[in-house]
């Protein structure tokens, strides 16, 4: 399997290799780094029963490496911590996400402002809301 290059802070997206367990995949997940299995297992204890759960549904001819394999650490836009066995990405859909900054101005009351940040929270896309200057 080609090790992606993947930058540290990057923010990316892609879909897993066994959607039933891990998932269909992640969107805007910020990459944090790579582990090896000692690390993963120290912060995610739940590493070595995962893998075994997940192999049987990996396409065939993937080698049962669990103790060898690359493990990539991501963080949700929310901060939660995602780890993920090489082999459990489908590397051919990850993709970096190149975002912009934007800025929309509106007019309303603190309702209509209650109703604006519940609508931008389901998208999950990060987002910050700063009243203007009357």
């Amino acid at each position: 399997m080609t090790t992606p290059n993947l930058t540290v802070e990057g923010t990316y997206s892609f879909s897993t290799r066994a959607p039933s367990i891990l998932g269909t995949g992640y969107q805007n997940v910020i990459f944090e780094g790579m582990l090896n299995q000692a690390k993963a297992v120290k912060e995610f204890a739940h590493i070595p029963a995962r893998y075994r759960q997940v192999f049987p549904l990996l396409p065939l001819g993937t080698p049962d490496r669990a103790g060898k394999t690359t493990y990539y650490l991501f963080r949700t836009l929310s901060g939660e911590p995602i780890c993920m066995a090489e082999e459990w990405i489908d590397m051919s859909t990850l993709t970096q996400v190149i975002s912009e900054r934007w800025m929309v101005e509106f007019q309303g009351s603190a309702t209509d402002m209650q109703h604006i940040r519940a609508f931008f929270a389901q998208t999950g896309l990060a987002f910050n809301i700063v009243q203007a200057n009357q």
